[in-house]
Parts: structure tokens; sequence; C-alpha cells
């Protein structure tokens, strides 16, 4: 048979057991949101980066000089030109 002290023990034991298993379960739950929420901005990065390549190569196509792409796009002029080059 356990002592009042005993079991109080025990109880501080357990709660600190489970505070700590929480803060673990916190802070996976909070890493996997951050990777989450990096990856969907990383993947709005890469279509805006799209967007502006299809945009380069529409004017392109209109014969726009690639120094305006490239000044309006916010691309480098080696990159408007290389995808010149693709085309």
């Amino acid at each position: 048979s356990w002592t009042q002290e005993d079991r109080w023990t025990y109880f501080s034991y357990e709660m600190g057991v489970r505070l700590h298993a929480d803060q673990i379960k916190y802070a996976r739950e909070e890493g996997r949101e951050e990777g989450r929420e990096e990856g969907r901005e990383k993947g709005r990065e890469e279509g805006r980066l799209d967007e502006r390549i299809n945009t380069a190569r529409a004017m392109l196509a209109d014969n726009v000089p690639i120094e305006v792409i490239s000044k309006y796009l916010r691309l480098s002029i080696d990159d408007v030109a290389n995808l010149q080059k693709q085309e």
C-alpha cells in the first residue's frame, strides 16, 4: 500500500511525463505546419516565376526587345536571351 507521499510522488511523475509528451506532440505539429507553409510559399514562388517565364516567351514571340522584357518581368537579360534561344 502506498503512502500519501508515494502517491503524490507518482502523480507528479506521471504529470511530468504527460506534459513532456504533450510538448513533443505540439512541437511536431508546429514543425509540420511550418513545413507545409514553407512548401506552399515555395510553390507560390515557382508559380510566379513560371508565369513570368511564360509572359517573357509571349513577349519574345511579339518581338519585344530583351531589355524591355528583362526590365518589366525582373528577369536577367541572360535568362531572357536563353529563352529566346530555346524558341
